[in-house]
């Protein structure tokens, strides 16, 4: 028989061994949200912005890039670190909270989503095109933006501009390469350089209207690191793009909200840009 002085002993090496060996570590498990099979196809988009079909797509570019080195711990899968991305993007919430909504650990969301957006931004080549003609002058520009070189190179390049018009869009400063409306134009090439600014313009914001529609972190606010924000804006348009190649239904749960436009006078006569803007609008006078 034990005696009370061995049972007090075998008490104690328990409580020892315990003391060295923790408690073993409990992995959440994953919440079944997060996958394509819970929901019909207009409930996908509503919650993932692109369909089923896009993100099978996007899957087979990017899965080798996601994939875990081991199955060990409970490994995301690459199906649910693009899904959690993808909600990021639809939500523009908080790391928390798209965690909570897949089951990670917020620093693991933020790993996931910070891993898949970049890899999502390298499809920026494949999926992210300026129209065909003059290629060569469109891989330039595209190059220097990368580089955060954009407003310092692209005023060099002939014709390549960022054209802005609305009546607050005097609040900008005329640049070589960002030309802004004459507020008062009195010559019939002048009111051309103007209209040609607004039939810019309208493109430009219907576009980015539907841009924003699509992933409405675009609206709300990025909250990251300068780096991952730019990553963020190039992987949005990647989705996006393809998600317009295969038709995808916009969600209709939002609406498109412009952004606002103040009312501040031009702020600054670059003489560079003026001499640029001036060169514009006569080329608009061989119309006339």
């Amino acid at each position: 028989m034990i005696g009370d002085e061995e049972l007090f002993l075998d008490v104690e090496l328990f409580n020892i061994i315990n003391a060295v060996n923790p408690e073993r570590k409990v992995y959440r498990s994953r919440k079944a949200c997060v996958d394509m099979s819970n929901w019909d196809d207009k409930e996908f988009i509503k919650r993932y912005r692109v369909s089923k079909e896009t993100v099978n797509i996007l899957l087979e570019h990017i899965a080798e890039q996601l994939r875990p080195a081991t199955d060990r711990n409970y490994a995301v899968a690459p199906l649910q670190q693009l899904l959690l991305t993808l909600r990021y993007l639809a939500t523009g919430s908080f790391y928390i909270t798209v965690g909570d909504y897949g089951g990670v650990h917020k620093s693991t969301a933020g790993k996931i989503i910070q891993k898949c957006i970049f890899a999502l931004a390298e499809l920026g080549d494949q999926y992210i095109h300026l129209p065909a003609d003059e290629p060569e002058r469109h891989a330039t520009v595209l190059q220097f933006a990368r580089v955060a070189r954009f407003p310092r190179v692209v005023g060099a390049i002939d014709c390549t501009h960022i054209k802005l018009q609305s009546p607050g869009d005097s609040g900008y400063p005329l640049r070589s390469y960002l030309l802004t409306p004459l507020d008062q134009p009195r010559t019939a090439a002048e009111h051309l350089y103007n209209e040609a600014q607004i039939r810019t313009r309208n493109i430009i914001e219907r576009t980015f209207g539907i841009w924003k529609r699509r992933f409405p972190i675009l609206s709300l606010g990025i909250r990251t690191k300068l780096e991952l924000a730019q990553a963020i804006i190039v992987a949005s348009a990647v989705v996006h793009n393809l998600a317009c190649a295969h038709h995808d239904e916009l969600p209709d749960d939002i609406e498109n909200v412009e952004d606002p436009i103040g009312d501040a006078r031009e702020v600054d006569q670059n003489h560079v840009g003026v001499a640029v803007r001036n060169s514009l609008i006569r080329y608009f006078e061989q119309f006339l």
